[in-house]
């Protein structure tokens, strides 16, 4: 008996040495810090968990803890530091404060930014977050290095993510990952880093697409960069990003990919790192599929545009594994309860804008002028299938990157893109209100892109018939009405016109469909409509009528006669009199000088009836917008075409919307972020016809016949989901996708204190043991933290104190044991 208790015993023992070999956790919890709003820059908090053993694994195996950590170190990431401390961010040194600050509570040592992280950015340039640490598995000793990039707050880096270039890679990506490489080679260096590396870099948006760069880098072997002290295998390139942009095509010649710029010299670049041309010289493609990049995981959600970008169909994706964010496998009150815990702002967000996966197209009700959901034929089932219909109208004009670049879309692209990033806090808001004759040359814009597309398309010959045709097309949408096009005549319009605003008096599509036309009056004709004030019952010697009171009263008549109680009934009878009366109005008017028009108002026998073609009265119509006359009549400049005319006037307002900002940028920012500012406004309205023609066939063009039909819906869904389509690219929404768990079954392997294993999934022989850090010694602010609590366990603690709980108890049990045996075979001796 005493023999079997021997064996049992020893048996025990080894499982308490086992236990004692088995590798410890250290993990630390914390409170980090993050600006979640663009608009006021709010400063936000959230509670991270940091560990060791995530990163002791391999990389190629992915996991959940590093997932959710790595979208937090992004936010944190963010190149702002809150509305309490910098509302218009002046000074900039205090950018890089939240990502310095989580870092160092991580146990990072040593974390420093580079130069573009605290001074003002410039089109190509980068922010990055560098600190290290000393892992050991097996015994061996690892340097993981954090390389985080700036992942939000860009100003006019913004610009950088259209710099697609021509070539195999993006220039704009390329640029600033260049930058961020020169600043880890001198951070090695100067903190005498040697022998093996881990890498983790992760990001959102352009920083996302940086650190897919980043993590390429490393793992495609351009750590030969660095010089022969460091080393580093794929397996410890720990690359998350989020909402990720693609920045190179497949098959890139690695000579060209892995090759690094020098600093720039340029003025404006005189912020670069130093650093060397390196360049490799190995060869080979690029794979970005190879097992090399197994380390590599990009979060990307199928509603959001930006990770679409740069085109597939250019050639363009991502390196390493492309994982979806969004499976629909998480419920609606999942996000919120996440997002809740954490972020306000995006839980607003995604309160009142609504889930991206219920996404719905949405149409105007023409009546009360509300958008509802779409039940028509054109019904998109859900973001998604909305946004890749877009990028093909992106890819109309420019179906890859050499003409994108060569024929001027990516000067304008970045013009836009800088101008945003510039402007955030400088525009009032009211501004739009105040700049309401942009409609006007919107509306043109519009008629130019039908005639563009519908000339290009060999549908028609001339502006006049295209113009023709949407317009009857819109009638058609609005009024229910069909119409024959071979035998539409003015007469049939302004009767039609007459109708609708008569039918619809009472609803906000009347006023609005008036004070359209009335705008779009030049001012010299402005007379005309005001001689039909005698329609308006309203009108009298004290209480003049607006013109659009006047309008809206006359056309009512053109189709019931006039008002019974209007000055006007004395004179005219029926519908038919008073349409004769805007035939002769506009004949004394424009007779004389547009003599076409004459044959579209009478008929041979001179009977003013409006029986000419409808198409001729839009020809005469054009004639007169496309020439713009002095306060004195006199013509100062005529129109070729409706672009023209309509690029013009957009320059014009785009100079009345900006005069302010850019004062506001010379008081708040200095004159050389004013002539920056202004630098991008003048390159966007130099190259104005490539701005129309990426805002017009984004939003409206769908392969096929045009329909005016379409183009409506296309632009009230956009309209209907103004929140959803930002909001399915925050930072925040990927980290509550991630928190949820959504992602649990992309082919992760979970991993808890028990089971952490090296990068060749041996069990390391002699870990180290667990830490209990004091948080209060803070180099970044020693207040801060104060909820900063760091543990040798993480979020799964009530298992993993069962589980050591049991082992000391069997450990007690058998040495007692032994000790007993021992004592019982010395007696009998």
């Amino acid at each position: 008996m005493y023999k079997s208790v021997k064996y049992i015993a020893v048996l025990i023992v080894i499982i308490m040495v086992l236990g004692a070999l088995a590798p410890s956790v250290y993990a630390i919890t914390g409170t980090y810090h993050f600006t979640s709003n663009e608009e006021s820059n709010i400063q936000s908090e959230d509670k991270y968990t940091y560990r060791d053993d995530c990163f002791e694994r391999s990389s190629f195996l992915g996991c959940s803890h590093l997932e959710i950590l790595s979208a937090q170190v992004a936010l944190a990431s963010a190149s702002w530091y809150g509305e309490e401390k910098d509302k218009y961010e002046i000074d900039y040194s205090q950018n890089s404060h939240n990502i310095v600050e989580m870092l160092n509570n991580m146990g990072f040592e040593n974390v420093s930014t580079n130069k573009y992280y605290t001074l003002e950015k410039e089109e190509n340039s980068a922010g990055v977050a560098v600190g290290h640490k000393t892992i050991t598995v097996n015994n061996k000793d690892y340097t993981l290095l954090a390389v985080i990039p700036r992942s939000a707050g860009y100003k006019q880096e913004w610009a950088g993510n259209f710099t697609v270039g021509d070539g195999d890679i993006h220039e704009g990506f390329k640029s600033a990952r260049d930058e961020i490489l020169r600043y880890v080679n001198k951070y090695i260096k100067d903190n005498n880093i040697q022998g093996e590396l881990k890498v983790w870099t992760t990001g959102h948006s352009r920083g996302a697409a940086i650190a897919n760069m980043l993590g390429g880098f490393f793992a495609g072997g351009g750590i030969k960069y660095f010089g022969d002290n460091v080393s580093i295998t794929p397996e410890d390139v720990y690359c998350y990003t989020y909402a990720t942009p693609r920045p190179i095509k497949d098959g890139t010649d690695k000579n060209i990919e892995l090759t690094v710029s020098a600093n720039r010299t340029e003025n404006e670049y005189k912020n670069d790192t130093p650093g060397e041309y390196f360049s490799y010289t190995e060869g080979g493609n690029v794979n970005v599929q190879s097992e090399v990049y197994g380390g590599i995981r990009n979060f990307l959600s199928s509603n959001d545009i930006f990770t679409l970008l740069p085109l597939e169909t250019w050639g363009f994706t991502h390196y390493g594994n492309d994982i979806p964010s969004n499976h629909g496998k998480i419920s609606e009150e999942a996000m919120l309860k996440e997002l809740k815990d954490f972020s306000s702002f995006a839980y607003n967000k995604y309160k009142n804008g609504g889930d991206p996966n219920t996404f719905e197209r949405k149409e105007f009700d023409l009546k009360t002028l509300k958008l509802v959901k779409d039940n028509g034929n054109y019904s998109a089932m859900d973001m998604s299938t909305l946004l890749n219909e877009r990028l093909n109208g992106l890819v109309y004009k420019a179906n890859n990157n050499t003409k994108y670049k060569e024929e001027g879309y990516q000067e304008t692209l970045k013009s836009i893109a800088g101008i945003y990033g510039m402007s955030m806090t400088l525009f009032e808001e009211d501004f739009l209100e105040e700049n309401s004759e942009i409609i006007k040359p919107l509306v043109y814009s519009y008629l130019a892109y039908v005639s563009e597309r519908l000339q290009k398309e060999g549908k028609v010959e001339n502006e006049t018939e295209a113009v023709t045709i949407a317009l009857e097309q819109l009638l058609t949408y609005f009024t229910g009405e069909e119409i024959n096009s071979e035998t539409f005549c003015f007469d049939d319009f302004i009767t039609l016109l007459a109708k609708y605003i008569s039918d619809n008096e009472d609803q906000p599509i009347a006023d609005t469909v008036i004070s359209g036309i009335v705008d779009l009056v030049p001012e010299e004709y402005k007379s005309i409509l005001a001689a039909l004030k005698a329609f308006d019952k309203s009108n009298s010697d004290n209480n003049e009528a607006t013109l659009e009171n006047s309008f809206k009263s006359f056309l009512k008549a053109c189709y019931y006669g006039p008002d019974p109680e209007s000055e006007a009934a004395l004179y005219y009878n029926d519908a038919s009199q008073v349409r004769g009366v805007l035939y002769a109005l506009l004949y004394m008017g424009l007779g004389s000088e547009y003599p076409e028009i004459i044959p579209i108002l009478m008929d041979n026998n001179y009977n003013l009836n409006g029986k000419g073609k409808f198409e001729d009265f839009i020809g005469v119509i054009l004639n007169i917008l496309k020439t713009v006359k002095d306060d004195n009549g006199y013509i100062i400049k005529k129109y070729s075409t409706l672009s023209e005319m309509g690029d013009d006037q957009l320059i014009e307002v785009i100079d009345s919307i900006f005069k302010k900002p850019l004062e506001k940028a010379e008081s708040l920012y200095g004159t050389d972020y004013k002539n920056n500012f202004n630098k991008h406004i003048e390159t966007l309205k130099a190259n104005i016809s490539k701005a129309r023609d990426i805002v017009l066939y984004g939003l409206l063009y769908e392969d096929g016949n045009y329909s005016a039909e379409m183009d409506v819906k296309n632009l009230t869904t956009f309209i209907g989901n103004i929140d959803i389509i930002p909001l399915a690219h925050y930072n925040e929404i990927y980290l509550a996708y991630a928190k949820a768990g959504v992602n649990y079954d992309c082919g992760y392997e979970e991993h808890s204190e028990s089971d952490s294993q090296s990068k060749d999934e041996e069990t390391p022989e002699n870990s180290e043991e667990s830490k209990n850090i004091d948080s209060t010694e803070n180099p970044v602010n020693k207040d801060s933290d104060k909820n900063n609590k760091k543990k040798s366990i993480n979020p799964k603690t009530g298992d993993n104190i069962t589980m050591w709980l049991g082992l000391m108890i069997f450990s007690a049990l058998g040495v007692s044991t032994i000790i007993w045996i021992s004592f019982k075979n010395k007696i009998k001796k």
